[in-house]
């Protein structure tokens, strides 16, 4: 028989063992379909910008931020209701313990972006809002890095092209403003990770 000291280690061990298997096993709470809802979203709201914001006025690129913003903060915040119903009613314990390592490794860069956002509108010079798409995609993208170990191994890509987006962004920064720039770069973004869960996870079960 184990003595109390080594049943305490045996029983820590087997604690160490589970937070390990929690950390290393894939994420299952995104849904392919509604990943690529965000990204139509995106697309619309593409569509919709000429009509919504007018970047010829003196406060259009304040306007841009607000619209996207809304636009990010809309995808967010059904993201975030999606797994919260699914970690109140359908999670096992071990499956509420990988959602709270995802959320631990993307919320700092929402944070982040936040952080961002509210710096470069915060500031007298306007002209710096250009660089935001790019700005956005940058943190974006490390983002999926981050959350990499709790996803299927495409994510990698799925990192690569943000950062490339992000990369073409800043480096056209003149362009970004526009329509397509950002509907484009996530909307594709959006709809790649659609098609990674689908095929890493919802089709092998």
């Amino acid at each position: 028989m184990l003595n109390p000291i080594e049943l305490q280690r045996a029983i820590s061990q087997l604690s160490d063992i589970h937070a390990q298997i929690s950390r290393t096993e894939m994420y299952r709470g995104f849904r392919a379909a509604h990943v690529a809802a965000t990204g139509a979203v995106a697309f619309l709201a593409a569509l919709l910008q000429p009509w919504l914001v007018d970047l010829t006025l003196p406060e259009g690129r304040v306007q841009f931020v607000v619209y996207w913003v809304c636009i990010a903060t809309f995808n967010l915040l059904a993201t975030l209701g999606l797994l919260l119903h699914a970690y109140l009613y359908r999670e096992t314990p071990l499956e509420r313990q990988k959602s709270r390592y995802m959320l631990m490794q993307l919320a700092p860069s929402l944070l982040a972006g936040a952080m961002l956002t509210a710096l470069v509108v915060g500031h007298a010079e306007l002209s710096f809002v250009q660089y935001l798409p790019g700005l956005w995609s940058l943190v974006f993208a490390l983002g999926v890095f981050a959350c990499r170990p709790y996803l299927p191994t495409a994510t990698f890509w799925l990192g690569c092209y943000y950062l490339c987006v992000a990369g073409l962004l800043l480096l056209f920064s003149p362009y970004s403003l526009q329509p397509w720039a950002m509907g484009c770069s996530f909307g594709v973004g959006q709809l790649l990770a659609a098609g990674i869960l689908y095929r890493d996870i919802e089709c092998r079960g």
